[in-house]
């Protein structure tokens, strides 16, 4: 692999005569793998042979692992014989997981806070969040980071201090949090702890159920109309996507399947090449909680698809669907990065709306189901919600419907009965 990258055979020869082996051309392969062109390999390369050379002169192979590799570093800032950027240690990371792997060096892992058995409980109560709850990827770190933060609010850093938290402790946190946050994100964190007392009760850890004393805060369900683009807004929004460009071209189709189908920003994101059936016109859902469902998939967004596919989405190895536009070219890492998508193609299309993440499509497509005579049933089976009762909110934007059922307002005759 180092071939594609250097044309001195001298070069090639110095790197895998050296102390290094093989390693280089595994970082190579792992690199071009994930469409870094030549050019920018042989920039990030350089730190790479300037070490090799470093091990050399100074007979260090013996000795490869973290210490020696941050010395190198370190030697090189202030000699200023290489410049070592934010990439150089990007590979370096790389070359330390390769090392790790064939058992050149141990791990090194910093410790966090407590004792041993606090982090492995922390460990288990992640491995119950996804066998036992069916949590997905994202709650799973949402939870146990709430979890850990807890412990380190009510400094509970050994299993004995965690069996002595009071109510009081966690009444003081909720309250602290909602000084900062939301009263929506309170509510979040609420469950959060419930959840994770719960798992202390079902271990052993405690003895009392605290989660009976941990408060409900008060909030009314589906109070507020769901916001939503009308059609005439949708198309100026896909309009404004430069579809001769790869980023446009994505992100045309990413909206397209927000709009029209109301997929979630996290099931845009897992979805694959393999979940797609063209042949059929279909593709799986994989949802909230592990549940998969098959979904029709019209023309005008199998097209969308299909032009980003073909034309625009690089040739790498990588099985999602939507990937990054710059090298490292791999699936887009976080579900917020759709709605940034969105954010951003409504400020060039000129559309001001309160909310504006990817759920405000998800929510247009739910509305104009309604709106195009679809009943409610057919809302839910769309944004494949677990109860109906959950898709009932976007009843109140069919203005048409409600007005068959408000009752018609009193004259001044039928009131004093003239």
């Amino acid at each position: 692999m180092l071939e594609k990258i250097y044309r001195s055979k001298s070069t090639i020869e110095l790197f895998r005569n050296g102390p290094l082996g093989n390693y280089p051309d595994e970082l190579a392969q792992y690199y071009l793998s994930r469409g870094y062109s030549a050019k920018h390999m042989r920039a990030r390369f350089g730190p790479l042979s300037q070490f090799n050379k470093w091990l050399i002169n100074n007979k260090l192979s013996h000795d490869l692992g973290f210490k020696l590799i941050d010395e190198f570093i370190n030697i090189q800032l202030k000699t200023k014989k290489c410049f070592v950027s934010s990439g150089a240690h990007f590979l370096f990371k790389q070359l330390i997981k390769l090392l790790i792997r064939d058992g050149i060096v141990q791990p090194f892992n910093k410790p966090e806070f407590g004792d041993a058995d606090i982090n492995t409980l922390l460990s288990e109560y992640r491995i119950y969040l996804s066998r036992e709850k069916g949590l997905t990827l994202s709650s799973i770190v949402r939870f146990s980071n709430l979890a850990r933060a807890i412990v380190v609010y009510s400094n509970a850093g050994t299993i004995q201090k965690l069996r002595r938290v009071k109510v009081e402790i966690i009444y003081r946190y909720i309250i602290d949090c909602g000084k900062i946050y939301s009263s929506k994100h309170v509510q979040l964190i609420t469950s959060c702890l419930r959840c994770f007392f719960k798992y202390l009760l079902i271990k052993g850890i405690t003895q009392t159920d605290i989660t009976v004393c941990i408060p409900s805060l008060k909030s009314y369900r589906a109070a507020h109309l769901p916001e939503y683009l009308e059609p005439a807004q949708i198309t100026k929004l896909l309009e404004s996507c430069n579809r001769q460009t790869a980023t446009g071209a994505r992100n045309y189709a990413v909206i397209s399947l927000l709009a029209y189908i109301g997929l979630r920003a996290s099931e845009v994101i897992n979805l694959t090449l393999q979940d797609i059936n063209w042949r059929c016109g279909e593709f799986t859902i994989k949802g909230k909680g592990g549940k998969q469902a098959v979904m029709p998939l019209p023309n005008n967004v199998g097209k969308a698809i299909t032009d980003y596919v073909i034309d625009y989405r690089p040739k790498v190895k990588e099985p999602h669907v939507f990937l990054a536009t710059k090298a490292p070219f791999q699936q887009l890492n976080n579900p917020s990065t759709i709605s940034s998508i969105v954010r951003r193609q409504l400020e060039i299309a000129g559309i001001k709306t309160t909310i504006k993440g990817a759920h405000l499509l998800r929510y247009t497509a739910a509305t104009n189901c309604l709106r195009n005579k679809g009943s409610l049933f057919e809302a839910c089976e769309l944004l494949r919600h677990f109860s109906i009762d959950t898709t009932a909110i976007y009843a109140k934007v069919d203005f048409e419907r409600l007005s068959e059922l408000a009752i018609p307002w009193p004259t001044f005759q039928e009131v004093n009965h003239v």
